[in-house]
């Protein structure tokens, strides 16, 4: 692009050196100026000319450069939405798997604290179990629990 704007700007420059040249130069005589102004002039003109037309080749190749800027940029948009969007499902995935995991957390403590209770009332049971066979009294059991 900016090969494009200094390949303009320099084909300008040369437009405006050429005219003030032109207008710095002296006349020779007044036949032979009508000679060599002609020619000046229409050697002026076909520099003109041909900067004009290289000015719109420029142009040209610009307006293509801009128009697939602009598709890219839009492309890129699209791109950073789907981007933020994955993003965003990423984050919404890992705070549910943070409250899974505490969830998971909860419930195993919850698990160890019933095995140990458990644990606990066999214990109490088989200590009642060998009470009664020792007393042989159904009272007695009930009240060492």
């Amino acid at each position: 692009m900016w090969l494009v704007l200094f390949v303009m700007f320099r084909r300008r420059s040369l437009v405006v050196s050429v005219v003030l040249l032109a207008a710095v130069v002296p006349f020779p005589g007044p036949a032979a100026a009508d000679t060599s102004t002609s020619s000046r002039v229409a050697s002026l003109q076909a520099q003109i000319g041909e900067a004009s037309r290289a000015e719109v080749v420029a142009m040209r190749a610009w307006s293509a450069v801009h128009t697939r800027r602009v598709a890219f940029d839009t492309r890129l948009a699209r791109l950073d939405g789907r981007i933020g969007a994955a993003e965003a499902r990423v984050a919404a995935a890992t705070r549910q798997a943070d409250r899974l995991g505490a969830a998971a957390l909860r419930l195993q403590r919850q698990a160890q604290r019933t095995r140990a209770r458990l644990r606990i009332a066999k214990a109490r049971f088989r200590k009642s179990a060998a009470e009664l066979y020792k007393t042989g009294s159904e009272a007695s059991v009930a009240y060492t629990m």
